[in-house]
């Protein structure tokens, strides 16, 4: 449960962060405000636009590997953006790290169905929620801090850090493999 909720944390946290910075983001990067306030809705839709695609990864080649894969695809585009000096490449990068956002996400719920289920699970995911709505204050209180006192590219750098403590945790956690019905057919078909 504690996984499932950093990753949703950090998850949401990717986009309220940044946002305090969006006036430095677009004057150092030379950007027009559609273009800035762009960064943001293309980090949204990079993370809606796969939840399927991961889901049936995790389903297929099991959670671990799917959480992992989204994981450092998370954890390497905020690295990069951490050192982006370039409107267009910023673009790619934070629609990429969208990706891998959103298969962190997705499959940190998937975990929490697979451990509970009935009015367990209607718990467990009431308290995602709680690890949702925190990011969206929680993400704007830290990346203000960020913003005034340091630079907007420290905002990746905590974004990276906080996925790397959750690719640590990850290895940690118990998870299901691929699919049961998946390999059984194969077993038939031998």
């Amino acid at each position: 449960m504690s996984l499932a909720c950093l990753v949703v944390f950090m998850t949401q946290m990717a986009t309220t962060i940044y946002l305090p910075s969006l006036p430095v983001v677009m004057r150092e990067l030379g950007m027009t405000q559609s273009a800035t306030e762009l960064s943001i809705s293309i980090f949204v839709v990079g993370a809606a636009v796969p939840v399927i695609f991961w889901g049936a990864a995790a389903d297929r080649y099991g959670r671990r590997i799917s959480l992992t894969l989204s994981l450092v695809l998370f954890i390497g585009t905020s690295l990069l953006l951490a050192w982006c000096r370039d409107a267009n490449l910023l673009l790619v990068l934070r629609a990429l790290q969208g990706i891998g956002a959103g298969g962190a996400a997705i499959i940190g719920r998937i975990l929490v169905k697979d451990n509970w289920s009935g009015a367990e699970l209607a718990k467990r995911l009431s308290v995602l929620s709680v690890a949702f709505i925190t990011a969206l204050g929680g993400g704007q209180f830290i990346g203000g801090l960020i913003s005034y006192y340091l630079h907007w590219q420290v905002a990746f750098l905590v974004l990276a850090a906080t996925g790397f403590v959750a690719l640590l945790f990850s290895l940690t956690v118990p998870m299901a493999y691929a699919e049961p019905a998946r390999i059984s057919k194969g077993m038939a078909h031998a």
